[in-house]
């Protein structure tokens, strides 16, 4: 086996070959499919079986959550710190 400069070995990974998914992971995805559409009726027929009110507190919630995994992104991922981001939610409310 060769060594290269980013420390990769001969192997297959270093060679840029792609494994095909494990019989186990095709079984599971349609699991996952069928979870995912069932979770998105449920989020579609939300408006339809809600009052007013609870329909507000949903949409607050959400608001809020989007903001939130911005900010996540923003400084957990990123590292950086940026007071802009609620310098934009707080023209937006």
């Amino acid at each position: 086996m060769t060594s290269e400069p980013g420390g990769a070995t001969g192997t297959a990974e270093a060679a840029g070959d792609v494994a095909a998914p494990s019989r186990e992971a095709l079984s599971t995805r349609p699991l996952a499919v069928g979870a995912l559409v069932v979770v998105l009726l449920v989020a579609v027929s939300r408006p339809f079986t809600r009052s007013g009110v609870r329909l507000f507190q949903f949409t607050q919630v959400l608001i809020c959550a989007i903001a939130l995994l911005g900010l996540n992104m923003l400084t957990g991922y990123n590292g950086q710190f940026s007071l802009g981001h609620g310098a934009f939610y707080a023209i937006g409310a």
